[in-house]
C-alpha cells in the first residue's frame, strides 16, 4: 500500500475532533483535522491501482478525484502543501532489533493500517522497548541476540491483529471478497464479535482460529 498527503488550509471541516475514513476503488482517503481550520488528508491505494502520472501531485490529484464528497469541501480551501509521499504503510520486517538497535512504531512497520491505531501500537511499543531494555541495560547486554526478546514478545502480541489487517487488505484489494467477509460475520454473531474486538484494540484476548480465517474469505 502506498500513501501520499496533503496539508490544506481553510479546509471546510465540521467534525474537527474526528478523523473521517472514505473508500473508493482501489483507494481510500483519511482526513486528520489539525485545527479547526486545516487538515491533513492522505490518500492510499495499492500499487496495482496507481495510475499513469507525472510525479507526486499529479498522482494525488489524480486519486482525490476519486473522492467527491472531499472535493466539495476543498472548493473553498485556500493554501494547500505540495504532495509527500510516506513509506509503504503495509511495511513488513522478519526482526526489528539489531546490535544496541530497537524500531518502534511506524519504524518497525504498520501492524494495522486500516482501524487507525498508530499511536496505540507506538505506544505499546515504547514499553515493551522500556522493558527490554531496562534489564539489557542492568546487565550491560546490548547485542542483537539479548534484544531479539522485543521482537519476539512484540511478535506475539501483535500477532492475530497483524493477521486480521492482512485479511481486511486483502478484502480491499478484491472487493468481491468483501461481499463474502460482510456475509460471514452476519451470519455468525460470535466471528463479528472477534473482528470488532480485534479491530478495536491489537492486545485483545480474542483469537481469530484457522476457521475463522476461512470463513471470512469464503463466507460462510
Amino acid at each position: 500500500i502506498e500513501a501520499l498527503r496533503r496539508r490544506y488550509e481553510e479546509y471546510s471541516h465540521t467534525l474537527v475532533r474526528a478523523v473521517e475514513v472514505y473508500c473508493a476503488r482501489g483507494a481510500e482517503a483519511y482526513v486528520a483535522p489539525l485545527s479547526s481550520r486545516s487538515a491533513r488528508i492522505t490518500l492510499l491505494t495499492d500499487k496495482r491501482f496507481l495510475p499513469d502520472s507525472k510525479g507526486a501531485d499529479a498522482l494525488y490529484e489524480q486519486l482525490l478525484r476519486k473522492f467527491p464528497e472531499i472535493l466539495d469541501r476543498l472548493g473553498n480551501a485556500g493554501y494547500c502543501s505540495r504532495a509527500e509521499t510516506t513509506s509503504p504503510v503495509s511495511a513488513r520486517f522478519a526482526s526489528c532489533h539489531a546490535d544496541r538497535l530497537l524500531l518502534v512504531g511506524d519504524a518497525a512497520g504498520a501492524v494495522d493500517p486500516i482501524t487507525g491505531q498508530g499511536m496505540t501500537i507506538a505506544l505499546r511499543d515504547a514499553h515493551l522497548a522500556a522493558t527490554v531494555l531496562g534489564r539489557c541495560l542492568e546487565e550491560n547486554q546490548l547485542s542483537a541476540a539479548h534484544l531479539s526478546t522485543y521482537t519476539r514478545r512484540r511478535e506475539d502480541y501483535f500477532l492475530h491483529a497483524e493477521q486480521l489487517s492482512q485479511i481486511l487488505l486483502g478484502l480491499l484489494r478484491f472487493p468481491w471478497l468483501a461481499g463474502r467477509a460482510v456475509k460471514a460475520c452476519t451470519r455468525s454473531s460470535q466471528l463479528r464479535r472477534k473482528v470488532v474486538a480485534l479491530a478495536a484494540g491489537p492486545g485483545a484476548r480474542t483469537r481469530l482460529s484457522r476457521l475463522d480465517r476461512c470463513r471470512l474469505v469464503l463466507g460462510f
